[in-house]
């Protein structure tokens, strides 16, 4: 599941980024100095798309709000190198650092190596305010997550997608894009502070089903968020949803959920949080941030 950090969402949708240093590591292996940018840049493009974010690269002398350089990175706490790190040390900078000590390829799996593409695109996801998911198939899940080796990613999972389009308040999902029904995918988010949500979904109200039809349940964790994707083929703009949430030892059941309604189940206190079932051609704002 995709989980997001707002606290480093930027307020603008045109950032700049610059090399502080340069390498490279051979024409023929797709890495000289040129290949990293483009490789760099298709990387930027891919979140910009979801995000609605436009990405420029600017020399050093100018102001950037994305700082890309070199340099030895410590290992995890497992002794693994670490191909990538970003940190934010200002308000109004990034800082991604790539691992001179990992030994770098172009689109060649190996487990020995890693490829340039697949950690940029996940250090700019955290760039932008994208945290590590759960999802196997999410550029933002941790090294390692499609089983083994370091993985090769071509461009963003749909919970990427997701995520990126929840946190900058971009136009929902197409579950089926290309076809003229609203397949908008149905988004669920946990942005309760401690406890773990568990959610039922029924469907009523749709000439072709049962009065009320039971679709399934899961489970997300704190601060995390999910979507729901329906087996039946298309979206009726008919149909109404029964959404059960359980948190906390308390259970919240609401009826008659139409698809362009947001809706908040639970509320913590102090800084306002809530779970939120969600369909919709637009998110709006989801409370206080």
């Amino acid at each position: 599941m995709a989980k997001v950090n707002d606290t480093n969402r930027w307020a603008k949708n045109q950032l700049f980024y610059t090399f502080t240093a340069k390498r490279d590591f051979g024409r023929a292996s797709g890495l000289d100095q040129a290949g990293i940018e483009r490789k760099f840049q298709k990387a930027c493009d891919q979140w910009g798309a979801q995000a609605g974010l436009t990405f420029t690269k600017v020399g050093k002398d100018n102001n950037s709000d994305i700082s890309v350089g070199w340099g030895k990175l410590e290992r995890t706490a497992e002794g693994a190198l670490k191909g990538g790190i970003t940190e934010f040390p200002y308000a109004n900078l990034a800082t991604i650092a790539f691992n001179d000590d990992v030994s770098w390829t172009a689109d060649v799996y190996d487990k020995n190596y890693a490829d340039f593409f697949s950690v940029a695109i996940h250090e700019i996801g955290h760039a932008i305010g994208m945290d590590h998911s759960s999802d196997p198939d999410a550029v933002m899940c941790p090294t390692g997550g499609k089983g083994g080796g370091l993985p090769i990613f071509q461009g963003l999972g749909n919970d990427d997608a997701v995520g990126a389009r929840y946190l900058y308040l971009q136009p929902a999902l197409d579950r089926n894009p290309g076809f003229p029904e609203a397949n908008k995918i149905i988004l669920l988010v946990n942005e309760t502070p401690d406890f773990d949500v568990a959610y039922d979904i029924w469907v009523t109200n749709d000439k072709d089903m049962a009065p009320l039809t039971y679709l399934g349940q899961g489970n997300i964790k704190p601060s995390e968020l999910t979507y729901w994707i329906e087996k039946k083929d298309f979206y009726n703009e008919a149909r109404r949803y029964r959404v059960r949430v359980q948190c906390n030892g308390q259970s919240f059941i609401k009826d008659g959920i139409a698809p362009q309604n947001q809706v908040s189940f639970f509320y913590s206190s102090g800084r306002k949080k809530g779970y939120f079932f969600v369909f919709t051609d637009r998110w709006g704002d989801h409370g206080e941030r």
